[in-house]
């Protein structure tokens, strides 16, 4: 699974605590490793990397078997572009369903005639308040990674109110699992709303409060899902498309993902 940078000791404490990770080892030497994490009756493949001269020796067969045990569970997975990593997956019974785009926003690059949609964003203060809605369009329950976004990760969750109603709700984090701090780039997600139509305009309006707070924003979204265009309209560029692989679980037309890392 790719990422812009290596993850924080904090993204595995993270899975250490809340799900389980597996090394291969080689005599002394680690050559891989895997990480899964069981959210309600989801079990999500979040990483998964053996070592380039360690590849063709059924490491990273090995690995997923420990990782993604035949438990009853859906099983899924966000893979590379890496047709090994696809052909892996896919053995391991994980059907290849739909691209899944990553996209990134600089400030700069934002295009002025892209509206909010009539969209009010409001605080929704602690995560407990968007655990419940997160777990029913989500397809399953995690509050202990909201609680990660919003302590380690500097995550705000917000409400979207439109027409004067509540439309959805989201978070904003400005801390990426590969950094130590606040840096140059907010993430959107998890965002979801109640109605379909309501996706591209609280898509919008939560990119731009984004980039209020950060000089760039970067969102991820299923290919099916009505906010790609609008925001490939507002200047959003693609900087890598995954493949997800296995059970669907999430209203993938209403939800956009936290990340690769725990969707």
């Amino acid at each position: 699974m790719p990422s812009a940078g290596p993850p924080s000791p904090d993204t595995y404490r993270h899975h250490l605590d809340h799900g389980e990770l597996w090394v291969a080892q080689n005599a002394d030497r680690i050559v891989g490793f895997a990480c899964s994490d069981v959210r309600g009756q989801v079990r999500y493949l979040s990483d998964l990397f053996v070592r380039s001269d360690a590849q063709h020796a059924g490491v990273g067969r090995a690995l997923l078997e420990q990782a993604m045990p035949a438990d009853g569970r859906l099983h899924a997975t966000l893979s590379s572009k890496d047709p090994r990593a696809q052909a892996l997956y896919a053995r391991a019974g994980m059907t290849p369903r739909w691209p899944h785009f990553a996209l990134s926003l600089e400030r700069d690059h934002l295009r002025g005639d892209a509206p909010a949609g009539g969209v009010a964003i409001v605080e929704a203060g602690d995560v407990e308040a968007i655990e419940d809605i997160d777990a029913e369009i989500g397809g399953r329950p995690r509050p202990q990674d909201l609680r990660y976004f919003a302590d380690r990760l500097s995550g705000t969750a917000l409400w979207f109110e439109r027409a004067g109603r509540r439309a959805g709700y989201g978070m904003v984090t400005l801390v990426r699992p590969w950094m130590a701090a606040a840096g140059d780039e907010a993430h959107v997600g998890p965002l979801a709303v109640f109605d379909g139509a309501d996706g591209p305009a609280c898509a919008t309006a939560a990119v731009r409060w984004a980039l209020e707070r950060a000089p760039s924003v970067a969102i991820d979204l299923p290919a099916m899902h009505p906010a790609l265009r609008p925001l490939l309209d507002a200047g959003c560029r693609i900087t890598y498309v995954e493949l997800f692989m296995g059970d669907e679980f999430a209203d993938t037309r209403r939800y956009l993902p936290s990340g690769s890392d725990l969707f």
